[in-house]
């Protein structure tokens, strides 16, 4: 009988008989269906009180409804797919409610919170302006200004940061376009042009409409690789510390010259957690042009612009650092006293510069020549270790000594006297004058251009 559909049945509790039933042919026999013998004793026993009960077996859900006057219970069986095809579809539609609801909420709740809300995302959309150095200025923020409630209270305030931090933008940008020193910010990790003034774009070289979009490769590619990795090596020191550097830097100009920048570099975190580079540049070619004068001063003779015996010496001796071989040679003009005292001082002169000059044209330019003093020469020809060569070099600037012609000494003709050290190992210079000096010395005597060679052991 469970598989009749829609089935109904009344049943005598105390005899489990059946009174009706869907199914005529079970009206007055005795039921023994398990399902329904377990509900009518659990009603018919009073178990809590209950007056119905319900059970599902395999394909049939039943409810039991006991009538305790008569002793009798009516029992409505239903197929189960059809009770569950009904929970179902009314499952469906409380779903399809409940979505049409939920849409219908939020639809709401958003326009709602976007009508209301709608000032907090213009007052953060002029925020991010502001930290991005945008002072242009949104007309939503002016209307929310005129609000009454608290978004009014905070579009004002922002509108006077606005204006606070525009001015003061202005006024930075002044300043760093009216400095005399070049500036440079960059972004510390990538070296990024974060802001450059006009000075700097000056002394780069680069027009100022090239300013936006300016790219860390086009500053480089002013200075030459090993200078580009000497500015590098620099930053590295500051680029994740708040400390300072100070080196010089090459630049080169357009016209093939060098501007000399004395660069001051320091590392600084931004509030924001970033960190930039500021560098301010000085121009200090005028500087390096005098140093590089005075250093040249320093080494040079001042009346024959030759080596002057300090740095001769010293530039000696790095040869002799570097185990260089040459020869040297030691010689002075003879009779130069009695040019000075016939002929007067300033002829002696011209004397001493018509010697150098002479020097500069017989030898290398990377041989070293010096004045020692007085009448007195030096000249260092590098890598010459052979006598005939040696001797070859030499007498090639006393013939160019023969043919020197000094105005004012009229014929009369000046002649040197040599001595020559053939230097194969390292040794002091005072030792080498010393050799080559007493060969001078013996040259003297024998009158005219003359030289001789060191014999013994170099």
């Amino acid at each position: 009988d469970s598989g009749i559909e829609g089935s109904y049945s009344l049943l005598n509790a105390a005899e489990n008989v059946y009174i009706f039933d869907t199914d005529q042919k079970l009206v007055g026999s005795e039921c023994e269906d398990p399902d329904i013998l377990a509900a009518i004793s659990a009603l018919s026993s009073g178990q809590g009180g209950r007056k119905s009960f319900s059970y599902i077996n395999q394909d049939t859900v039943a409810s039991c409804y006991y009538m305790a006057d008569r002793n009798w219970v009516f029992i409505v069986r239903e197929p189960a797919s059809n009770v569950f095809g009904v929970v179902g579809t009314v499952r469906g539609m409380l779903l399809v409610i409940c979505l049409v609801i939920t849409v219908v909420m939020v639809v709401t709740c958003y326009y709602s919170v976007k009508v209301k809300m709608n000032p907090v995302g213009v007052i953060n959309s002029e925020i991010k302006r502001l930290k991005g150095s945008d002072f242009s200025r949104d007309e939503a923020l002016e209307r929310c200004s005129k609000r009454d409630d608290e978004f009014g209270v905070i579009a004002n305030a922002v509108l006077e940061l606005h204006a606070t931090l525009a001015d003061q933008s202005e006024l930075i940008s002044e300043m760093l376009e009216a400095q005399t020193v070049g500036t440079l910010v960059l972004g510390a990790e990538e070296e990024t042009v974060v802001l450059i003034n006009h000075m700097a774009l000056e002394m780069f070289g680069i027009q100022d409409g090239n300013r936006e979009g300016l790219t860390i490769e086009e500053v480089r590619s002013h200075f030459d690789p090993e200078e580009n990795a000497y500015i590098k090596e620099n930053l590295d020191k500051v680029r994740h510390t708040n400390d300072e550097v100070v080196f010089e830097e090459r630049v080169n100009t357009a016209d093939g010259g060098v501007l000399w920048l004395l660069a001051n570099a320091k590392g600084v975190c931004l509030s924001n957690n970033e960190r930039v580079i500021i560098v301010s540049l000085v121009d200090i070619s005028e500087r390096k042009k005098l140093e590089e004068d005075l250093l040249i001063q320093s080494e040079t003779d001042f009346l024959t612009s030759i080596c002057n015996r300090r740095s001769g010496e010293y530039k000696i001796g790095e040869l002799m650092k570097a185990k260089r071989h040459g020869m040297f040679c030691l010689f002075d003009a003879n009779k130069f006293k009695y040019v000075n005292d016939t002929f007067g001082h300033t002829a002696g002169d011209q004397v001493l510069i018509g010697i150098a000059n002479t020097m500069k044209k017989s030898f290398r330019t990377t041989d070293i020549l010096i004045r020692l003093g007085g009448d007195e020469f030096v000249i260092f020809a590098v890598d010459i270790e052979d006598e005939e060569i040696g001797g070859m070099v030499i007498e090639r600037f006393l013939k160019n000594i023969e043919a020197m012609e000094i105005e004012a000494l009229g014929d009369h003709r000046i002649s040197v006297s040599m001595g020559a050290v053939l230097i194969k190992e390292p040794e002091s210079f005072a030792d080498m004058y010393a050799k080559a000096d007493s060969l001078m010395y013996g040259c003297k005597k024998k009158g005219g251009n003359c030289y001789a060679f060191f014999e013994g052991e170099a």
